[in-house]
């Protein structure tokens, strides 16, 4: 997934080893950027909100992402 710009809230549970409900969780309060596929209920996130995602909340930083 090294050269992944988008990530679905799946692909994004398994890279940071937590689930995807967590993800959704986190994406819905907006503590993880990211935008929702037009006309469907689909979350995408960004390369760039992981990564802020992993630093504001000092998480470890998977190898997918560096």
């Amino acid at each position: 997934m090294k050269d992944k710009t988008v990530f679905t809230t799946g692909q994004a549970a398994k890279l940071l080893k937590l689930s995807q409900q967590t993800i959704i969780r986190c994406f819905d309060k907006g503590q993880l950027g990211g935008y929702r596929v037009p006309g469907s209920r689909f979350r995408r996130i960004t390369r760039e909100n992981l990564i802020k995602f992993v630093n504001d909340f000092k998480l470890p930083m998977p190898d997918g992402l560096n």
